[in-house]
C-alpha cells in the first residue's frame, strides 16, 4: 500500500486500515481540517482516501430513505463531501485522491467535486484493506439502525 503512497490520510468514521505505516486515520470534519491546518508547506500527504458519512444522522435508515437523496442541509455534522469542499476552497495542493464511501450518491458527489479541481489525481482503483470498527446505531452495512 505505502510502496506507491508514502503518505495517506484516511477519512473514515468507522473504518480502519489494516496496514498502518505511513498512514494517518482522521474519523471526522473536525479532524481532517485540524490534520491539514498543522501540516508544513510541501507535506501534504500523497493520498487522501473519503469517506462520506462520518455521523450517525449521515446514515440512512433503509433503501427508501436513502432514494429520496441526501439532506445535506438538515446535517448538523460535516460529511466528507465538506472535507472535499475543504481542499477546493482552500486551494490546497491536493496530488492523489480516491473514494471508498460505501454511499453511492455521496460517493458521487465526492468524485464531482474533487474531480473538477484535480483530475489527474483521481485514483479510481486503489483499495486498501481495512477492519471496520462498530458504530453504536449503524449496521455493519452502513445503515441506522437507532
Amino acid at each position: 500500500m505505502t510502496e506507491t503512497f508514502k503518505t495517506i490520510l484516511w477519512l473514515d468514521d468507522m473504518r480502519t486500515p489494516v496496514e498502518s505505516e505511513g498512514v494517518t486515520v482522521v474519523r471526522n470534519y473536525e479532524e481532517f481540517v485540524a490534520y491539514l491546518d498543522r501540516l508544513a508547506p510541501g507535506e501534504f500527504p500523497d493520498l487522501i482516501s473519503f469517506d462520506h458519512d462520518l455521523a450517525l444522522e449521515h446514515y440512512p435508515r433503509d433503501t427508501e430513505e436513502q432514494a429520496k437523496g441526501i439532506p445535506y442541509h438538515t446535517y448538523k455534522e460535516p460529511t466528507g463531501l465538506h472535507c472535499a469542499y475543504y481542499i477546493v476552497d482552500n486551494f490546497l495542493p491536493l496530488r492523489h485522491w480516491t473514494v471508498h464511501s460505501w454511499n453511492p450518491e455521496g460517493r458521487q458527489n465526492i468524485e464531482r467535486k474533487l474531480g473538477s479541481y484535480c483530475r489527474s489525481g483521481w485514483v479510481r482503483e486503489f483499495e486498501i484493506p481495512f477492519r471496520t470498527d462498530p458504530i453504536p446505531g449503524v449496521s455493519p452495512e452502513g445503515w441506522r439502525i437507532s
